[in-house]
């Protein structure tokens, strides 16, 4: 879940003059700060409206737990080069689309993970992805794979689940179900139970084929 996001401003010196930029801080309450599509697309809006300020962007960070983060702009998520032009190149019209970001890019930047084959040993007929943040909470530490736990176990718990909520809505393209998670820090402690709320979405493709979405609520 992400807390906050914001998009700041500074000012540092620069050669004979006042450079001004910009960044964006986001707060993540997930155990793991992975971006999400929206992320992407904020960050992505970020250096176009810098682009149109003659500011430029520094990063956009997400934080997490335990001091972890994400730079975005290490990944090269929404610093591409194809939005790097001079204010002048723009030339902002109320029907025109300036970007969009499609699911393929989103599995190839690693923001969406294709689950297909096994979602079709669920039962699913059309292709399936989780998203990053759902990844991580499903991948054990070291201390919960000796209990047993792994990824491919909680992703087969997932899909099940997953599978059994679309029958219960047949007629709406999107529902929320639970799976439970057997947890424990890394160190020491006792398998526990972990509740993990779940939306699944079905909805048009990249040309417009049915696609499976699986992830947090904040995340789609």
């Amino acid at each position: 879940m992400r807390l906050k996001s914001h998009v700041r401003f500074g000012e540092r010196d620069g050669e004979n003059r006042i450079e001004r930029f910009m960044y964006g801080v986001s707060v993540s309450t997930l155990r793991d700060p992975s971006p999400s599509p929206d992320d992407v697309s904020v960050t992505r809006s970020i250096v176009l409206a810098g682009k149109l300020l003659d500011l430029a962007v520094i990063d956009h960070i997400i934080i997490g737990h335990n001091g972890r983060y994400v730079s975005l702009k290490e990944r090269g998520l929404g610093f591409e080069e194809h939005v790097a032009e001079s204010p002048e190149g723009y030339y902002l019209r109320e029907t025109e689309v300036i970007y969009t970001y499609t699911r393929d890019q989103a599995l190839s930047d690693g923001v969406l993970i294709d689950v297909t084959a096994m979602a079709k040993e669920a039962g699913f007929s059309c292709p399936a992805a989780i998203t990053a943040a759902l990844y991580a909470e499903l991948n054990p530490n070291s201390r919960e794979g000796s209990f047993g736990q792994s990824y491919e176990g909680r992703l087969w718990d997932v899909l099940f689940m997953a599978q059994m909520a679309a029958r219960r809505a047949i007629w709406d393209s999107q529902t929320v179900f639970c799976v439970n998670l057997a947890v424990c820090p890394e160190k020491r402690g006792r398998l526990q139970k972990h509740l993990l709320n779940l939306w699944l979405i079905i909805g048009p493709g990249d040309q417009h084929e049915p696609v499976i979405t699986i992830g947090f609520m904040e995340d789609l």
